[in-house]
């Protein structure tokens, strides 16, 4: 696994459960809009990582690939990167 192309998140005090690959990864921007920045890839993995983390509540995200989601929804659905 390559953890470079991951964002490693910690959810305290919920975690992710079996089923929720997929599920998007959301970050509040100012007072009301909410962008999404991830995808769940899959709990776990990122703890062997940061040895010095107390948490095992760890889940890996893989960013949003606004050139995909162009490509494959034929430019229906707008992207903003970062």
């Amino acid at each position: 696994m390559n953890l470079l192309d991951k964002i490693c998140l910690v959810a305290e005090p919920s975690d992710t459960e079996p089923g929720d690959s997929g599920s998007p990864l959301l970050s509040k921007i100012g007072d009301k809009n909410w962008v999404q920045v991830g995808v769940l890839y899959g709990g776990g993995g990122c703890s062997e990582k940061h040895p010095f983390s107390t948490s095992r509540r760890h889940s890996l995200y893989t960013p949003i690939d606004c050139d995909w989601i162009s490509r494959v929804t034929n430019d229906e659905v707008k992207c903003k990167g970062w």
